[in-house]
């Protein structure tokens, strides 16, 4: 008589990273795939290759039947993602694993570009410009798709995706003019360009979720553009909210370009 007995020969662990950034969350893609040993005494060329969605990726779960999934996981952690096949005692495998990290970037078009020498701090009131932002992240579009579907979001928030855009009044290109401060006209979101200073954010996806929603959202319904009270600044606060960046309380573009924080 015969008896057998085998055990693991490798496990697998992911080093999640980021430690600037610790607990972030951030959309991370394993994939996979395994193979029965048919004879118990080793590999043949009668080992067939086992189905992708009855392999688990360690705890994470189960990949799909194209044999990736997806998991959001924090910053600065540990995971075994060995993979395992429920009562199959003798098989092959092979994993591998991505991190996609996602960015909040803020545009300011100032009259008084911060750093310049013109700039007193003086009269900048009347001064305006403009406050836009792009949501960006490394992960694919399908990945994006199905994330916002599984989260109850709008998946048209898509067409949010990788687009520097901002807040304003139809029909305006919202160039460096002093603002009459009581004016109001229908809103619109519009693609954006031409900023003289930028920062770049790093964010969780869950927060590039949330704001590519809330831009859809906001597109959808614009609502009434005004100067003193519904402008580009305070839609861009309200989305930097949204995502957990925090950004300075003003309603007039050119404070909020000499006080944005620094990149994370």
């Amino acid at each position: 008589s015969e008896t057998y007995e085998r055990t693991a020969q490798t496990v697998w662990h992911v080093q999640t990273g980021g430690k600037a950034v610790p607990g972030l969350l951030n959309l991370c893609q394993f994939s996979g795939s395994a193979t029965e040993i048919v004879n118990k005494r080793g590999p043949s060329a009668n080992d067939k290759p086992i189905p992708y969605d009855q392999i688990a990726i360690g705890s994470m779960g189960n990949l799909g039947t194209n044999g990736v999934r997806y998991n959001l996981l924090p910053n600065d952690r540990d995971f075994d993602i060995t993979p395992t096949v429920a009562n199959l005692p003798f098989y092959t495998f092979s994993v591998s694993g991505q991190k996609f990290l996602s960015y909040f970037e803020v545009f300011v078009r100032m009259p008084d570009p911060a750093g310049t020498a013109n700039y007193t701090g003086s009269g900048f009131s009347r001064d305006y410009g403009h406050a836009y932002w792009c949501l960006s992240s490394d992960a694919p579009m399908n990945a994006l798709v199905q994330q916002l579907k599984a989260a109850g979001l709008n998946t048209n928030a898509v067409s949010q995706f990788n687009v520097q855009e901002g807040y304003g009044p139809v029909g305006s290109s919202m160039t460096f003019v002093l603002a009459d401060l009581d004016f109001e006209a229908p809103g619109q979101v519009y693609v954006s360009s031409g900023g003289n200073t930028n920062r770049i954010y790093q964010i969780g996806f869950n927060g590039l979720l949330t704001g590519l929603n809330w831009a859809q959202y906001l597109s959808d319904h614009p609502g009434t553009y005004g100067a003193r009270y519904h402008n580009c600044a305070e839609e861009l606060e309200s989305l930097g909210a949204l995502v957990g960046v925090p950004l300075p309380n003003t309603r007039y573009p050119e404070v909020l370009g000499h006080q944005l924080p620094p990149n994370n």
